[in-house]
């Protein structure tokens, strides 16, 4: 299943909290806001969002209570969600590990407030780089990772990042897979900022912008100091002989990509001699 098929399901089974594990804040509230809208556009909801700079600010421009400090945030949800138990308004905390490991006080009303949402239909959502939550809050909370966009997101990016910026594009329907296929791996800003820097080189995208993306992506692991990355020279035409086997591997070539799969084309598993 998807994440988004996940946190359909946790807020359909009214789980208070849930703990969304991601580097991606800014994909992971769009994410939530498709969920908000998609699970029952009838009922009245909101996405409301929690920082310590800016305080609870509402997605549909509704007016917010004031709260600058983490205590006062969950003060005030609190409130909203005791006035309003019908509503199905999605709560977001960002960043708050920076304050559940740190304050007593606040990990203690965190643990009252997912008890006081079990009667009603709203939920709080804690957005965060880290899987650690405290021992006290285990009950309480999903812990739910969210994984780095897939092919078929990152060519959807590609294709309106196409439409958006009106450049010239080369590639064939498959080059654009081929090129949304060198961005697995980075995150959406990442994935974008590479497609982005690809169009601005030489205002066109061709089959020369693959190896560039890749090398944007081998950037990126060898600034995490963590993996290195080493890239494949080698073709098919630095191979001796099996040209039956280059033949079959041309012509089957589509058959490999995820829109074949979404077509329903079972993945080729070899050949028989």
């Amino acid at each position: 299943m998807s994440v988004h098929d996940d946190l359909n399901l946790y807020l359909r089974a009214r789980v208070p909290m849930i703990v969304l594990v991601t580097v991606e804040e800014q994909r992971a509230l769009e994410v939530l806001n498709e969920v908000r809208v998609g699970r029952d556009a009838s009922a009245k909801s909101d996405l409301v969002m929690w920082d310590v700079a800016r305080g609870l600010v509402s997605r549909d421009g509704r007016p917010m209570p004031t709260a600058a400090t983490p205590d006062a945030a969950l003060d005030k949800i609190a409130e909203l969600t005791r006035d309003n138990p019908n509503r199905k308004d999605l709560y977001v905390l960002k960043d708050f590990h920076e304050f559940w490991h740190k304050s007593p006080a606040v990990k203690r009303k965190l643990r009252n407030l997912a008890h006081s949402l079990v009667s009603t239909y709203a939920s709080l959502v804690v957005t965060t780089y880290s899987p650690d939550v405290p021992a006290e809050l285990g009950d309480d909370v999903v812990v739910l990772d969210m994984p780095l966009p897939g092919l078929w997101e990152l060519r959807q990016d590609l294709d309106e990042l196409i439409r958006q910026t009106r450049v010239e594009c080369d590639l064939t329907h498959h080059g654009r897979w081929r090129l949304a296929q060198a961005a697995l791996g980075l995150t959406a800003t990442q994935a974008r900022r590479a497609f982005s820097k690809a169009i601005v080189r030489d205002k066109v995208l061709d089959e020369l912008d693959i190896p560039a993306v890749l090398e944007e992506k081998k950037a990126v692991i060898r600034s995490s100091q963590a993996l290195e990355y080493y890239s494949s020279e080698e073709t098919l035409d630095d191979v001796g002989g099996l040209e039956l086997l280059k033949e079959w591997l041309t012509l089957r070539e589509s058959a490999f990509g995820e829109e074949a799969a979404k077509f329903g084309l079972p993945a080729p598993k070899g050949m028989w001699r």
